[in-house]
């Protein structure tokens, strides 16, 4: 099936298959949901899509997250697009450059100015129609599900003027506020009533004892300090003449070794003389 510029309207009888070409159509924008069944023989959707500068071809099977791209606009690259992922690697950044956004943006998401990327799923459904879309009295510009009308109008806006959102800070919404604000006074709550009780069981502590002379014991502690210190200094001082005194008896021994070896020497030679004369008479 062909296209052409500006609106374009599938029409014939019931059942003949028209719901099925808008779901194709949608299913290679990014759908989630396979737009036919795979029991009828057919596995894969492609659509070929003229630019200014040449043609584009996106082909996608059935259950797959994946979108493969021929391009022969030097503006779109061919490769493999993923449905979520890197932004310049998914099928979304092709349609949004397609039509003039070249770069990610971010719109609001909800009333907490929580922020999501801009995708052409969070305004598609105003250019991709349905029959039943089209009789519903609900306004096409938004969305089927009312809690994406915050994000469809903050994209309208952004196609409208070009507003980004990106710099915009999340507000946090009053029932978490305030349930934080409850955590933290029944937090400081329990933490006094910790304190008091445990002041109250250092007052009972205290109550049980004496109360002390604390100059008193100080003074103590450095008497008994200083004695130990003098016994100290008395026992370095006995260690020091003991080690003179053990210094002096190894230097009278060294002497009274010598003269016990000049005197073995003596008694040998007189022996040896005594013999000698013993012979000779």
């Amino acid at each position: 099936m062909e296209f052409s510029n500006g609106v374009n309207i599938i029409y014939g009888p019931s059942n003949t298959g028209k719901t099925y070409i808008v779901r194709c159509i949608d299913y290679l924008f990014g759908s989630d949901e396979n737009p036919i069944d795979e029991t009828t023989g057919y596995d894969c959707i492609k659509l070929i899509v003229k630019t200014a500068k040449g043609s584009i071809t996106l082909s996608r099977k059935l259950s797959k997250k994946k979108v493969e791209v021929l391009s022969s606009d030097n503006k779109i690259e061919s490769g493999t697009y993923l449905l979520k992922g890197k932004y310049e690697k998914t099928i979304n950044s092709i349609w949004l450059r397609l039509i003039g956004v070249d770069e990610q943006y971010f719109i609001i998401k909800n009333e907490q100015f929580e922020k999501q990327c801009l995708t052409l799923r969070t305004f598609i459904h105003i250019f991709l129609l349905t029959e039943q879309r089209i009789i519903n009295n609900k306004s096409i510009l938004l969305p089927i599900t009312a809690t994406a009308n915050t994000a469809t109008i903050s994209s309208l806006l952004f196609l409208a003027n070009g507003n980004d959102f990106g710099e915009i800070t999340p507000q946090e919404d009053k029932k978490i506020k305030k349930a934080k604000k409850n955590a933290v006074v029944a937090y400081i709550n329990k933490e006094l009533s910790n304190l008091a009780d445990r002041k109250g069981a250092l007052a009972e502590t205290l109550a049980l004892n004496k109360p002390l002379n604390l100059d008193q014991e100080i003074s103590n502690i450095i008497d008994k300090i200083s004695s130990k210190e003098t016994a100290v200094t008395v026992a370095i001082s006995r260690n020091q003449q003991l080690l003179k005194e053990l210094t002096n008896t190894n230097e009278r021994l060294s002497e009274c070794n010598i003269l016990y070896n000049r005197y073995q020497e003596l008694k040998s030679q007189y022996s040896s003389a005594e013999l000698k004369h013993d012979f000779l008479h």
